[in-house]
């Protein structure tokens, strides 16, 4: 969150099981979520040979309260 490192770690919510992130969740504390512009970057690791891939998304969300 916000160029923050490291990153941490998110929960998997997908149907199928613990390791199914087709869904997750991540908790932020209140205070991380600075007022204004803010950025929440996922990061996702795929680690199986012979091919790893490495792929980011983020969204940006602002805080009004």
């Amino acid at each position: 969150m916000n160029n923050l490192k490291p990153y941490q770690k998110s929960e998997a919510t997908g149907k199928v099981g613990n390791n199914d992130y087709s869904s997750w969740i991540f908790k932020a504390m209140s205070e991380a979520i600075k007022m204004g512009q803010n950025k929440i970057t996922a990061k996702l690791d795929y680690l199986n040979s012979p091919t790893n891939l490495t792929k980011w998304y983020s969204v940006n969300l602002t805080r009004t309260s």
